[in-house]
């Protein structure tokens, strides 16, 4: 939930610069982990954006696509183990 606030950000005082970083998955792994993630990694982002785009129709503003990708691999095991 931490990562995931952050990337979209909701903490006051941090801002991400998220036209650094790809909108795809295994792209945006080494952009933010300097290695490829695992399989597993890549499967529950996959997952998490299909969720995401059939939507929950609060009507809210999206953050941009690659802000839940950035935000599943700052709280990925892979990144943790750096």
């Amino acid at each position: 939930n931490f990562a995931l606030a952050r990337a979209q950000n909701k903490q006051p005082g941090v801002k991400l610069d998220f036209s650094r970083f790809s909108a795809d998955p295994a792209e945006a792994a080494r952009q933010v982990l300097f290695i490829d993630a695992k399989p597993e990694t890549l499967a529950a982002i996959a997952k998490s954006a299909s969720v995401a785009e059939n939507g929950s129709g609060n009507g809210s503003a999206r953050a941009p696509a690659n802000a839940p990708i950035t935000g599943l691999l700052l709280g990925s095991p892979d990144f943790q183990r750096r």
